[in-house]
């Protein structure tokens, strides 16, 4: 049988935003709020220390944000981490749906309208140039593709700044004289005495 949710309430929230379709979002300011959004969502916030991300009255601080549906049963928690997202699921601990990603921009743009970026990509959501966010795999192909590529350039261009710098560190100990024996010297014997050798004994 499926278990029905009942609304967590708003006392405790402040920040409201509108969403679509009569959906918003509150952010829990209280920690009886965060546990009631918890008992909501069947989640980990049910139990979890959450002193961090809870009183503090800037809504661009670390915190914890809920989407609510017309009858304010939350649908969605997403957990703020100086400045991006870094947790956002559904019930159970479930893959947050399609349109509660969408509703991710609502937030997005409250951190924009202070001057703050809030990233997205952690929690596998795209931003697109018109400002609307998308789950990742839900995404058309050709987006998809096109942040792979994103990626695969921001790999290699990793990869290539590692080779520079190890080219420029080769180059330094050459002009050095240095070698690799100088970079990892062997470490001092530590064994607190040097090694002697004993006198033989006298013959008879």
């Amino acid at each position: 049988m499926t278990r029905v949710r009942k609304s967590a309430g708003d006392l405790g929230t402040v920040n409201r935003l509108a969403a679509d379709d009569g959906f918003y979002w509150v952010r829990l300011m209280t920690a009886e709020a965060v546990r009631r959004e918890g008992n909501c969502m069947l989640n980990c916030l049910r139990t979890t220390d959450i002193s961090a991300v809870i009183g503090d009255e800037d809504p661009l601080s670390n915190s914890i944000w809920s989407l609510r549906d017309q009858r304010g049963v939350s649908v969605a928690t997403a957990e703020t981490y100086f400045r991006e997202i870094a947790q956002f699921e559904g019930p159970c601990g479930t893959k947050a749906t399609g349109f509660a990603y969408q509703q991710l921009r609502h937030v997005v743009a409250r951190f924009g309208r202070s001057g703050q970026v809030l990233d997205v990509s952690h929690v596998d959501c795209l931003t697109l140039e018109d400002g609307m966010t998308m789950r990742r795999d839900l995404a058309p192909g050709h987006l998809q593709a096109a942040k792979r590529a994103e990626e695969e350039a921001v790999r290699e261009a990793e990869e290539l700044r590692q080779v520079q710098i190890e080219e420029l560190v080769a180059n330094f100990e050459a002009k050095q004289g240095l070698t690799v024996i100088d970079r990892f010297p062997t470490p001092p014997d530590d064994t607190g005495a040097e090694a002697t050798c004993l006198p033989a004994e006298a013959s008879s």
